[in-house]
């Protein structure tokens, strides 16, 4: 019986899930953000918030943060990093201003420290400049970052239960200019949400980005109601990490299924097995 019971328990699988964040490397990531200050006032060195003066700084720790949480409550789970934009690129179609900072794996101390490094005020810029290069580029394809997220997901080595993307950016029509770049990210967007790839956008305000419009390219990559849109558009986007981490919680936390249990009805008048898996969600 014992025996039986070993097995039994190997049976049950433990619900795995795959989080990438795409995050958008354009010069307004680089500016003031919408709730700093405008006068110049000396940084309080137990503010957080005080220190996190741009876009990118402040999603560089909400990733350090959302890293740091997996490793205490869901170690399994798998988690990387995309940034478009960038001067030098990093992946494996040769796609221009597309950096993989981390591929799809287990958050890691190493992980976190360099994403500190990317965040803290006195040392983020130098070491943006070292790996993604002095300067940001215009020329990227969402579509292609967005491929490039699927091909991460596609060359897991573990199976992953739910998959996300996370898309951080300030620009709510990034191929304003380029309608062909433009249908074929929305076009990407379906065939990704065909396949249960999930999509989630975190606006970013800046002192010179004060509004985000999803109408104009987002509701359809997000595939939003006229309700939902009217929502979105009535959130404001926020510029403290805090409340970037809550909204990026909620997104990661619905729908978990917390493990699948095999279920067996016994056997068919054939002999076939009579089986389905039932989830486990933690209310």
């Amino acid at each position: 019986e014992a025996h039986e019971d070993n097995q039994q328990g190997r049976q049950i699988t433990t619900s795995r899930d795959g989080t990438l964040m795409l995050i958008e490397c354009a010069p307004q990531m680089f500016e003031p953000l919408a709730n700093q200050m405008k006068q110049d006032s000396v940084i309080d060195d137990d503010d957080e918030d005080a220190q996190l003066t741009t876009g990118f700084q402040l999603v560089m720790r909400a990733c350090q943060r959302f890293y740091q949480s997996k490793i205490i409550s869901n170690d399994k789970d798998l988690s990387g990093i995309i940034l478009y934009g960038t001067e030098n690129s990093l992946n494996a179609f040769d796609f221009k201003h597309i950096y993989i900072l981390h591929e799809l794996a287990q958050p890691s101390a190493e992980r976190i420290i360099q994403l500190e490094n990317l965040s803290e005020q006195s040392r983020y810029k130098s070491k943006y400049d070292e790996l993604f290069g002095s300067t940001q580029a215009t020329g990227y394809s969402l579509n292609e970052a967005l491929w490039t997220c699927s091909n991460l997901f596609s060359n897991s080595p573990q199976r992953l239960t739910i998959k996300r993307i996370f898309i951080f950016t300030c620009n709510d029509q990034p191929h304003a200019s380029n309608l062909t770049l433009e249908r074929q990210a929305k076009q990407r967007a379906k065939d990704l949400n065909d396949v249960g790839i999930e999509l989630e956008v975190f606006p970013i305000l800046t002192q010179t980005i004060i509004r985000f419009d999803f109408k104009k390219f987002f509701q359809d990559v997000l595939m939003l109601s006229d309700e939902d849109l009217d929502i979105r558009n009535n959130q404001e986007p926020t510029g403290r990490l805090n409340e970037l981490l809550k909204l990026v919680y909620s997104k990661e936390h619905k729908k978990r299924a917390y493990c699948t249990v095999p279920f067996s009805l016994g056997k068919a008048a054939d002999g076939t097995p009579l089986e389905f898996s039932v989830s486990v969600y933690n209310m």
